[in-house]
């Protein structure tokens, strides 16, 4: 799939959102979120630690790619 750089941003964008906004609902806390791409990803939360029960921390990595299917109309990021 090719993609423009500025679509590839937007949907990093989309996907971290949703797992910040996850990680403040559930009181979870994270030092940072960067849609910046390296080498293994588009973007990256980074969590302070493993906290929060099984169902919770399952919910927060789901929330990256949901919100982002909701919000490009069911496209996701690889990964």
């Amino acid at each position: 799939e090719n993609r423009e750089p500025e679509d590839i941003r937007r949907h990093a964008a989309y996907h971290e959102a949703g797992h910040v906004i996850l990680n403040i609902l559930g009181k979870t806390p994270f030092k940072f979120v960067t849609v910046i791409p390296d080498e293994t990803s588009s973007g990256h939360v980074e969590r302070r630690r493993k906290q929060g029960n099984l169902e919770t921390r399952c919910m927060v990595s789901l929330a990256g790619p949901l919100s982002e299917w909701i919000l490009t109309g069911g496209s996701t990021s690889p990964g």
